[in-house]
């Protein structure tokens, strides 16, 4: 049956793709963690070999106690909404959609917590700025990648559930260029199925030049505190073109924001 997220019909995921449980899965695993398994994590697996039943069906125990998930920054573009809002309450809760823009510190995987750091261009604020000049805001989005959405292209689409308390938005959608090893996991799906794989070269600038946006300005999640000159940041990240804001001027009408986009569901695409 399928289903609706966003703008974007998403057909059923198979089970086998689902993310759970943590602290890995086929999905979108990391390579480092397959194939590997220390004295304590044996005998913790012997220790809870019993299926335990959550949600109505039979999922293997978490083994590994000490499992923390990795951690890193993000840096991204604001790309639109999922869903165009039209009221202030759809708004605040709306699905935001960022494009990564510099390949992670680490590949990023199911479980990883990400903070996401803003692009914004520097010409938006000094029109002699070269094209690839970046200033960084934080739009409070910090949270795990919680599943797969799906893939178009070179593109992949995870989930964020985000963690920050000072934003309502609580679900994000990050596009990513799938470089395996790189930019994510190796993403396992069926024979003939999944996105194609970028090349750096051709899908990074390697000229970006980014700002730095200092520690005491970044989202803490549960700790974070509003900033009453920067909040969301949102003003930063709309394209001028995008938007219908002129760069001088009178503004004569708005244009149609874009639409991120349709992405094919994983391992689905060619179904009905």
């Amino acid at each position: 049956m399928e289903r609706q997220h966003g703008n974007a019909s998403i057909l059923p995921i198979p089970k086998s793709l689902h993310p759970s449980p943590f602290p890995t899965h086929p999905a979108l695993a990391p390579s480092e963690h397959r194939g590997q398994s220390s004295t304590t994590v044996q005998s913790l697996r012997q220790h809870h070999s019993q299926l335990q039943v959550q949600d109505g069906q039979n999922t293997p125990a978490t083994t590994d106690l000490n499992y923390s998930p990795p951690q890193t920054d993000v840096y991204a573009r604001w790309s639109g909404f999922t869903k165009r809002p039209h009221t202030p309450e759809e708004f605040a809760t709306a699905v935001h959609s960022y494009a990564v823009k510099r390949v992670p510190a680490i590949p990023l995987e199911l479980g990883t917590s990400v903070r996401i750091m803003a692009l914004s261009p520097t010409k938006y604020r000094s029109p002699k700025a070269d094209e690839y000049e970046y200033d960084v805001y934080d739009p409070h989005v910090q949270g795990r990648i919680s599943k797969v959405l799906g893939w178009r292209g070179e593109l992949i689409a995870l989930e964020v559930v985000n963690e920050c308390i000072v934003n309502r938005a609580k679900l994000v959608r990050l596009e990513v260029p799938y470089i395996p090893g790189q930019t994510v996991a190796r993403l396992d799906a069926r024979l003939g199925k999944g996105p194609s794989i970028a090349e750096e070269n051709n899908t990074f600038d390697p000229r970006l030049v980014i700002g730095r946006l200092p520690r005491e300005a970044r989202c803490a999640k549960s700790r974070c505190a509003p900033r009453a000159d920067a909040f969301f940041g949102f003003g930063g990240a709309d394209d001028p073109h995008e938007s219908g804001a002129g760069t001088g001027g009178g503004r004569s009408s708005s244009a149609p924001r874009k639409k991120p986009g349709v992405l094919e569901a994983v391992g689905w695409s060619n179904r009905k």
